[in-house]
């Protein structure tokens, strides 16, 4: 089987469950069984999946009566730390002892499986699956046995490293079919997108976080050298000073499941207005006045400095050249009535000159 979907009516196990040669049975109560071994390499029955589909149907050859947990287990990044993907129940009777059971599974309750998961069983008393000694053993391990695992929920993790591996190869009598998963496949759920952000941004920030459903590998696929993308976090970072501009990301998804999807991000870097602040509706001053003053104070403020040059000039109405700009001290300006005594009225307007560089 190919990577992707898996193909209509997949089978992965034994492929005769109910044969007459598989007798023996577990010895031990509350067993918990991981099929993790490289079985193609050992006796050609593959219990790990290599393609993705759902799990329409258990067979397997009970020996014992009692339930039967099958089980969906998905290898972790740490090595034999295993998550619990799904479970499907079934009650074993004494009239289904040492045949092939079929269990059709309802589609509400079919379990999705991926590429690498593999499958294993638990069940709470005697152990009931069959198995058949094959002889010889493993080059690594054929499977992992734990009677410390106890029931688990699905989105359990278990540490099958304090269980016991075994070499010996077995044919256990445990068999599942596989149709093609038909659910929604992974998707962006916040691209395509504009985002607009300012020139002064600190290098290291972060600027978005792009949003996918399921978990699937998702890269930057556009060259920049002015943002970097954490696949991990799938945090978008600003990497150093951004140049005024607007810049198209493309983002690329892929699952093991053979799902690609691409989108993009317009990143529209702005330069930030410059801001005036404490200046008063109206001032006053006495017409007598025989030496220079401040008439008043404010403060320039923007968000791009030092990038940015500002200077402030000033326009009287009526047009006079009684008032003079002083700055004060780094974004502190004052106006200054100079050194005589006039009676009249003005209207003063500051305007403010920007360099970007």
């Amino acid at each position: 089987m190919s990577l992707g979907q898996c193909s209509p009516d997949t089978m992965l196990g034994a492929t005769d469950p109910g044969k007459t040669s598989i007798r023996s049975v577990d010895p031990e109560t509350g067993l918990g069984i991981l099929l993790n071994g490289d079985e193609s390499t050992t006796n050609s029955i593959s219990y790990a999946a290599s393609c993705c589909g759902v799990i329409k149907r258990w067979s397997f050859k009970p020996i014992t009566a009692g339930t039967i947990e099958f089980q969906i287990w998905r290898p972790t990044t740490t090595t034999g730390i295993y998550s619990l993907v799904g479970t499907n129940s079934y009650s074993v009777t004494s009239s289904e002892l040492e045949k092939q059971v079929t269990y059709d599974v309802s589609a509400s309750e079919r379990i999705r499986v991926q590429r690498n998961d593999v499958f294993g069983f638990f069940t709470s008393s005697l152990a009931s699956i069959g198995y058949k000694d094959l002889g010889g053993t493993a080059s690594t391990v054929a499977y992992t046995k734990s009677i410390t695992i106890g029931p688990l929920s699905e989105g359990a993790t278990f540490d099958w490293n304090t269980g016991t591996a075994h070499v010996d190869r077995r044919e256990y009598a445990l068999q599942c079919t596989l149709d093609p998963d038909n659910a929604v496949s992974p998707a962006f759920t916040n691209l395509d997108y504009t985002l607009t952000v300012y020139d002064e941004t600190p290098p290291a920030t972060s600027l978005y976080t792009v949003s996918v459903t399921e978990s699937p590998e998702v890269t930057m696929t556009t060259a920049t050298t002015f943002f970097t993308f954490d696949s991990n976090s799938k945090v978008l970072v600003s990497a150093g000073p951004l140049p005024i501009g607007t810049y198209v990301l493309e983002f690329e998804l892929s699952s093991d499941c053979g799902y690609t999807d691409s989108k993009s991000l317009n990143v529209i870097v702005v330069n930030s207005l410059p801001i005036i602040y404490g200046i008063p509706s109206t001032t006053s001053i006495r017409e007598d006045h025989s030496s220079e003053k401040v008439m008043f104070s404010f403060i320039v403020y923007d968000r791009s400095l030092p990038m940015d040059t500002i200077t402030c000039s000033l326009d009287a109405t009526p047009s006079t050249d009684i008032f003079s700009l002083t700055e004060e001290g780094p974004g502190t300006v004052d106006i200054i009535n100079k050194e005589k005594g006039y009676f009249d009225t003005y209207n003063l307007t500051n305007k403010i000159h920007r360099s970007i560089f």
